[in-house]
């Protein structure tokens, strides 16, 4: 009888310390995945012809991020409208959540426009933009979020990200661009849940906080509304890769077809990296402040493999954040389905 029972204590012993072993490991993977994400580009010196230059290994340097914000500048900017796509992306008769202002300036390239480095870029941006159309209908992924709001730096939040495209068969939206939000860090609004779909709901974000706050259910708010607007620069139906790169083209033409500031330098080539995984990169530095641009630096990371954009750093003119957003562990095409954007979701909490 004792030497069974010895057995058994024993045997349950090895079982919660592996069990304990798999969990510390499970623990410590999700912190790693909540890290910073580290990013690195090639000295301005490895990138001086306006093609990247494949066959010359960079010397690689770490981009450190500035620090908070003490003024806010204006907010004023063009709002992104996702409701159609298209797999031409020059096409104003059918593209939809790309500003008017920046729809000219896609359709033919401005002749103000004299940089070979920056005219590259914004090439390879629009055919990413087209393979966007063309390829994926929807991702997972994380997003590591940071913003300047009335002077003060919100994140950075980590955030486990659904987004689906908008489908539209003869005209007509037969299902919406579709986003679900779940805060995984900070602690302060981890759990915190966002739903919305375009053109549906009057407009309105389904939210449930985080912490005791979740107590009192979830809510129904216009996504301008100043509750959600507090902590965020651009309107949910502004979020997602696709949007990124339409933001991404519409400052590289501007307003009106010109260049904005005119007076700029701009540096495109490879030799990044974003946690590990090989990048092109564009950097674009503003030497005169005008309405049209109010980001004074802009970095973005173009994934190689991908070919997509999946980071985009907007500084202003004391160099500090205005806008940064990283994309994460992207899984696309996954098969997201109406009830991954449905409030009564078992596995949500947003009833």
């Amino acid at each position: 009888m004792t030497t069974c029972y010895l057995r058994w204590a024993i045997t349950s012993c090895c079982l919660v310390g592996i069990c304990g072993i798999g969990n510390a490991q499970e623990v410590t993977r999700q912190r790693e995945d909540l890290k910073e994400p580290l990013y690195r580009v090639a000295s301005p010196e490895a990138a001086e012809l306006a093609a990247p230059a494949e066959s010359n290994p960079v010397q690689q340097a770490t981009v450190e991020a500035p620090a908070d914000v003490s003024e806010s500048p204006s907010r004023e900017r063009p709002k992104i409208d996702p409701t159609l796509r298209t797999a031409n992306a020059s096409s104003a008769a059918t593209t939809a959540g790309i500003p008017s202002t920046a729809l000219a300036a896609t359709d033919s390239q401005p002749k103000t426009i004299k940089d070979p480095q920056l005219m590259l870029a914004l090439a390879d941006a629009e055919k990413s933009l087209h393979q966007i159309n063309q390829e994926i209908k929807d991702y997972t992924c994380l997003m590591i979020k940071r913003e300047q709001v009335e002077g003060k730096i919100i994140g950075p939040d980590f955030i486990q990200t659904k987004v689906r495209h908008a489908v539209v068969e003869n005209g007509k939206i037969v299902k919406p661009f579709s986003v679900y939000l779940k805060f995984l860090k900070p602690t302060s609004k981890r759990g915190r849940e966002v739903l919305y779909l375009h053109g549906v709901n009057d407009c309105k974000v389904c939210i449930r906080e985080a912490g005791w706050k979740g107590n009192l259910g979830a809510h129904w708010l216009h996504r301008s509304s100043p509750l959600v607007m507090k902590e965020n620069r651009h309107e949910i139906h502004e979020i997602g890769i696709e949007n990124l790169t339409r933001r991404l083209l519409e400052q590289g033409h501007a307003k009106d077809g010109n260049v904005a500031g005119v007076d700029y330098t701009a540096t495109y080539g490879t030799g990044a990296e974003l946690n590990s995984r090989p990048c092109r990169y564009l950097e674009v530095n503003f030497k005169t402040r005008k309405p049209v641009n109010e980001s004074k630096r802009v970095l973005v990371l173009f994934d190689e493999e991908l070919n997509i954009p999946v980071r985009y750093a907007a500084y202003d003119w004391s160099d500090r954040i205005l806008e940064e957003y990283t994309y994460m562990k992207i899984q696309t095409n996954v098969g997201l389905t109406d009830m991954d954007f449905n409030a009564k979701n078992p596995n949500y909490n947003l009833k």
